[in-house]
């Protein structure tokens, strides 16, 4: 594991409030560590955070043919 990844690990162990969660959140759940029922929920909640307009999660299908 790279220092990079440890640092985002180590900061999903806090809420946006600064308080520490418990022990059974999920890493890749919503801010709070709440499990994200739909990898739908999941995907539009991380592209309006990133403010990222009209990228589709199918899109990411060719991005390894291109390069």
């Amino acid at each position: 594991m790279g220092p990079r990844l440890r640092a985002e690990l180590a900061m999903r162990r806090y809420g946006p409030d600064g308080k520490a969660l418990p022990d059974h959140t999920y890493v890749f759940g919503n801010d709070c560590g709440e499990r994200i029922a739909s990898v739908k929920t999941a995907w539009r909640a991380t592209c309006r955070r990133a403010r990222i307009r009209n990228l589709h999660f199918h899109d990411l299908r060719r991005e390894s043919d291109r390069g």
